[in-house]
């Protein structure tokens, strides 16, 4: 009795099976779980959106000598949308002779680029964040943050600021050094005022840290260790592990390019802002086309108009350690 062999791949599928795939991949989105702690996603209509917002109220006073009504600040903060897109070229031959699901991996992968690519637009607004305008005109992490009545404000910090800053080897701080260096990260962002000079971020109780790869294992040791090791031998009791006032996460973000800074922020998403104008979806250059004719491939493409930009600088502290 003769045997006809099973011929492996899509190629019967074709276009309809990569779309098939695709949107397979979508339901399937692996979520990155930081970006939605330190961002908000707010939908879009138009090509560049308009953030309006306004201060604080006034502490209640005393009403004795008759109201103090007061106006309230005003800020203004645009972001513009920009066309994105991944796109992959799958020749004729690929379908025919894929055998082991290659095709049908890529096309799920091809998905998943949408939350990586938010997780990439984040990370440049932090790398970039010294050098780039936040809502009130002053660079995003800066030393000259100034809203109605508060102080200046700074929320970028060094040892001149917080001798702990200062450790041995700045790329690669002990678990015992990134304890202190973490708690007075959080204690700068419980010093921020607002716009009434009222205490900005007093109910606050969710904290992150982003931190390059080369310090997570420190790091991770810091928030999970009941004891750590100090210099000189001996431990010392760690009150970021299991803290009933607090809690603090570490995120290593393997696309910073710091080796001595990282960022802590609030865990409270309106460190950044998202936009979407148009969401995920899949555009096929197909087997009808004179490009399939003229090259035996079809071109499949993800794409999104979107972007970010920042939120309140008054919700993350860069900390530069020396």
């Amino acid at each position: 009795m003769s045997h006809t062999p099973t011929r492996g791949g899509v190629a019967k599928l074709g276009e309809r099976g990569i779309r098939a795939f695709f949107y397979e991949g979508v339901e399937g989105i692996r979520k990155i779980g930081w970006v939605d702690r330190v961002s908000t996603l707010f939908d879009s209509d138009q090509e560049i959106e308009d953030y309006h917002g306004i201060g604080h109220v006034p502490m209640m006073r005393e009403s004795a000598n008759g109201r103090n009504a007061e106006q309230l600040t005003n800020f203004s903060y645009e972001i513009r949308n920009i066309e994105f897109d991944a796109t992959v070229r799958v020749k004729k031959r690929e379908m025919k002779r894929d055998k082991v699901g290659l095709i049908r991996k890529r096309m799920n992968e091809l998905a998943q680029t949408s939350e990586k690519h938010w997780a990439r637009l984040l990370t440049n607004l932090i790398e970039n964040g010294e050098n780039a305008q936040s809502y009130d005109k002053k660079m995003f992490f800066a030393t000259d943050h100034q809203e109605g009545k508060s102080p200046v404000q700074k929320n970028i910090i060094t040892a001149a600021d917080y001798g702990v800053l200062n450790v041995a080897d700045p790329t690669d701080p002990t678990a015992a050094e990134l304890m202190k260096i973490f708690m007075k990260g959080i204690q700068h962002l419980y010093s921020f005022k607002d716009d009434q000079n009222e205490p900005r971020n007093e109910d606050e109780t969710k904290f992150i840290a982003f931190v390059p790869v080369s310090m997570w294992g420190e790091s991770a040791t810091t928030i999970s260790s009941k004891n750590l090791a100090v210099a000189g031998g001996g431990n010392q009791d760690n009150p970021l592990k299991d803290s009933p006032d607090f809690s603090l996460d570490v995120v290593p973000n393997p696309r910073l390019s710091f080796t001595t800074d990282f960022v802590m922020s609030i865990d409270d998403g309106r460190s950044f802002i998202r936009q979407e104008e148009e969401e995920l979806d899949l555009a096929i250059l197909g087997e009808d086309s004179d490009h399939y004719f003229n090259h035996k491939e079809i071109m499949v493409a993800a794409e999104s108009t979107r972007n970010a930009g920042y939120g309140l600088w008054s919700s993350s502290v860069k900390l530069k350690l020396s």
